[in-house]
């Protein structure tokens, strides 16, 4: 018999499993989101110390031409 299964990459999980699953996702994107928050934060107090724009061109990097001020 021919299942549509095939294409799944993982196994059919239990809710529970799949729930506990997606609360570390969740808990690790979070962590992440803060760790960006906090090093981008981080950058522009540091930025107001040093001078003006030197932090959003560090983050800009080589894209630096595509803005104008």
């Amino acid at each position: 018999t021919h299942t549509h299964t095939h294409h799944l990459i993982h196994p059919i999980t239990s809710d529970e499993t799949f729930r506990q699953n997606f609360k570390k996702l969740l808990f690790h994107l979070k962590i992440n989101a803060i760790k960006t928050s906090t090093r981008v934060l981080l950058c522009v107090l540091w930025s107001e110390v040093r001078g003006a724009w030197s932090c959003v061109d560090a983050l800009k990097g080589k894209h630096k031409h595509l803005y104008s001020y």
